[in-house]
Parts: structure tokens; C-alpha cells; sequence
């Protein structure tokens, strides 16, 4: 085999097409982000996981807080991984265009150039340094979580294909909102919940509980079917707000709700949207803080805990009083936690350093989230941040997408990416 294609699965980062008319998409550096980790070879091009007996393996770490990558990759040689390339890819500013430099273990050097046609389809072009052509590669990252790679090289005889996958360390402990890729689950929640499975998530939290099922199925049903693809239930948000006229049918849908979400396995429950014109009217936060205080005392007396998640709205003012204020100030530490929506308090300019600092203990949750795809806008300094996620509480570390700019599937997968590789996100996990 030429000592070129056996090395190839790590030159994919390499080439450029020069001379042909492609389409250049926006975020070229954010895209670059989904090669970070370990990966295994297929046994086939048609495998859908890695080989029993895999012999190539390529690690990509991240460098300079995410700024480069640094790619090696091993070859199986009896029983010991020995190093066959090096190199060091970037994102040229300058340029727009992914740029990389390497070498291997026959002191051939490489440079190359490329960039993402699609969000997944990134095709390089390399060159020694004499600037002779050695190959295109197209570097394809598949829906179903593939790396699937495919090499032109002079002569046909130098052509290649193969399939890689990513390793995922599932003691990592963060999780994912389910809305997040609510119309997949609505279409095909066993297929949703197995890709999300793959994607290195620990355990989800649901937004649909309706009539007692989640999506379509019973409390056992569904916790099942998420222990089967190494995710846990950790937590459950529900809605029901407070009816002042029923206050007791409210109290019994609770109890039928919390019997529910402890026969799936939930540790947690968490509700939102308050009904601001309620909160208006005469004794309206009070009303709001004592009905918070009753559902805490319900899940406290069954063993698990009850959260409230905000949006922007809670950091209105009613008569001079701060709504999210009111209610950490009016409810029980012991009965009331909170979630907090990091995105949603950006947009409402609010720092959540400020809360975290002055009511430690109370923001057992968060729900980490960007505009879009988390972490592409580089608008929420998630750094900072994370350095208060002990004193804040934090225990449940979610994920939420809620608009994008690739599909849901996609876009969940590179914020288990951000999760996974981020140091200072690591460091927490």
C-alpha cells in the first residue's frame, strides 16, 4: 500500500480544490470544531459502528482554547497504537479557508488548504513542498454521526474510502433538553433518542408530558427505552399553571404528575412561563411564590426536587420589584431550586454571575444555550461562567437549541462537542 494512503485519514485536513466552482459556507472555523475527539475505524463502508478489531485511530485536540487542532493519527501495529502523521490545523481568518501542516513518520511534509461546502462536507487539497499535488479528500461528517472519508489520488490504484467514529466517554455529566430536537421526537422518538444516545449525552431532561406519557409512552416505557441507549432521566419540565378558581384539581394534577415522573426515574421537575397578567394583579407574586413553595413540598415529601426555569419576562418589574427576584427572595431554599437559562438572561441583560454569587446554592440547573448553535455566536462568555458553576449549585448541566442553522440532529450533536471539549465546560464535567 502507498505509505501516502496510509496515512490519508488524517490528511483529509490537507487539500483545497483549486480551480473549481464550490460553494463556501458561513462559520468555517465553528464547523471545523466537529473533528475534535477520538476516532475509530469501521470495518466496512457500510458499518454503523466501530470495529470489533479496529487498526487506525485518529485523536484531535483541541489547542489554544479551540483556536487550532492538533491531529494524529495511530495505526494498530501487533498490539501497541504507534504514531504514523502529524499535523496542525487551522482557521485562516485572513483567507476564510481551513489551512493545516504535517508530516510523517517518513519526514514527508504536507501543507494544505480547504473548506466546508456544507455543514458537514469538507473538501482539502494538499501539496508537498515542492507544491506537487498529492490528493483530494473529501471529509464528510454523516448524520448518523459517520466520518466518512474518500481519497483521489493520482492514479486509481491510490484511491481510498473509509469509515470512522467517534468514541464517547459517557461518565461526562451533561445532558440535553429534548425540545431541542422536539420535531424528531414528535416523527420518531426511538430513532431520536438512539442518535442521541451516540452523541456522548448522559441523561435527557423532556418537555412533553401530556395525560401521563412522554411522547406516547407510559413513565416505564419511556425510561426504558432511554436505559437501552445509555441515557438517564434526570429530569422532566411540565406546565400547569395556577388557577386561582380550581387550586385544589391543580394540587391533584400535581400529584398525579409527580407519582408519573418518579415512575420514569426523574430526579427533578421544573416548570415555567408564569402567567404575567396573574402576577399583576393585588398579591399576585405572593400567590406565584406560595404555589412554588406547595409543588417543592410535594416533590421534597416523594424524594426529588422542583426547579423554575426562566425566560426574559421574570426580570420585569412589578410595582419596583424584580419578578425573579421576588421569587428567590419569597421561596423556600429547601423546596424551591432554580434553572438557569444562561441565553435567555444575556438576552434580558442580565449577568447570571450576579445570582449565582448573592443566592449560591440555588441554580442546581442550566440550561447552556446560545442563539443559535452553542458557542457559534461568541456573544455569551461561557468561560466566565462556568468558573461559578460550584458556587452556583450546578448539578444538572443541559443542553438547548432552540433555532439553527443545520438541522436539529446536527446541531445537538456539535453542543455535545462544545460540552465534551470546551476546558473550562470539561473541567466542571
Amino acid at each position: 500500500m502507498n505509505r501516502r494512503i496510509i496515512i490519508i485519514p488524517l490528511l483529509l485536513m490537507i487539500q483545497f480544490s483549486f480551480g473549481q466552482e464550490k460553494i463556501k459556507i458561513q462559520n468555517q472555523n465553528f464547523l471545523l470544531q466537529q473533528y475534535i475527539g477520538e476516532w475509530y475505524n469501521g470495518d466496512s463502508l457500510s458499518s454503523l459502528k466501530v470495529s470489533d478489531h479496529p487498526n487506525m485511530k485518529i485523536l484531535v485536540t483541541p489547542k489554544m482554547n479551540g483556536v487550532s487542532l492538533f491531529v494524529e493519527v495511530f495505526q494498530k501495529k501487533e498490539e501497541d497504537w504507534v504514531s504514523i502523521l502529524s499535523e496542525v490545523i487551522s482557521y485562516d481568518a485572513n483567507e476564510d479557508q481551513i489551512v493545516a501542516l504535517g508530516t510523517n513518520t517518513s519526514a514527508d511534509n504536507f501543507i494544505g488548504k480547504g473548506y466546508f461546502s456544507s455543514y458537514k462536507d469538507l473538501v482539502m487539497t494538499d501539496y508537498d513542498f515542492q507544491e506537487n499535488y498529492v490528493q483530494e479528500v473529501t471529509f464528510c461528517f454523516e448524520d448518523d454521526g459517520r466520518l466518512s472519508l474518500k481519497g483521489d489520488a493520482p492514479g486509481k490504484e491510490n484511491d481510498w474510502e473509509g469509515v470512522y467514529f467517534r468514541k464517547n466517554n459517557l461518565s461526562k455529566n451533561f445532558g440535553i433538553h429534548l425540545v431541542s430536537v422536539d420535531v424528531d421526537m414528535k416523527k420518531d422518538p426511538v430513532g431520536t433518542i438512539e442518535k442521541i444516545g451516540k452523541m456522548g449525552y448522559s441523561f435527557v431532561e423532556t418537555h412533553r408530558y401530556d395525560q401521563g406519557h412522554f411522547y406516547g409512552f407510559t413513565p416505564k416505557e419511556f425510561r426504558l427505552l432511554l436505559k437501552k441507549n445509555n441515557l438517564r432521566l434526570e429530569g422532566s419540565m411540565v406546565f400547569k399553571d395556577l388557577d386561582t378558581k380550581n387550586p385544589d384539581e391543580t394540587m391533584k394534577w400535581w400529584d398525579h404528575c409527580i407519582e408519573d415522573q418518579i415512575e420514569a426515574g426523574v430526579k427533578y421537575i421544573t416548570t415555567t412561563n408564569i402567567n404575567l397578567e396573574l402576577l399583576r394583579k393585588k398579591d399576585g407574586l405572593k400567590k406565584y411564590a406560595s404555589y412554588f413553595n406547595t409543588i417543592g413540598k410535594k416533590c421534597k415529601e416523594k424524594g426529588i426536587r422542583f426547579l423554575y426555569h426562566n425566560h426574559k419576562e421574570e426580570f420585569q418589574k412589578i410595582r419596583d420589584t424584580v419578578i425573579y427576584d421576588y421569587i428567590l427572595e419569597n421561596t423556600d431554599p429547601s423546596l424551591v431550586y432554580f434553572q438557569s437559562d444562561l441565553f435567555w438572561m444575556h438576552e434580558a441583560n442580565i449577568d447570571p454571575i450576579y445570582y449565582f454569587k448573592n443566592f449560591p446554592g440555588r441554580f442546581i440547573s442550566w440550561h447552556v444555550k446560545d442563539k443559535k448553535e452553542l458557542g457559534a455566536s461568541g456573544k455569551i462568555d461561557f468561560e466566565e461562567i462556568f468558573k461559578y458553576a460550584r458556587k452556583a449549585g450546578l448539578q444538572y448541566n443541559i443542553v438547548e437549541v432552540e433555532s439553527y442553522n443545520y438541522p436539529p440532529l446536527i446541531s445537538v450533536r456539535m453542543a455535545a462537542d462544545f460540552m465534551r471539549f470546551k476546558p473550562y465546560v470539561k473541567s466542571y464535567n
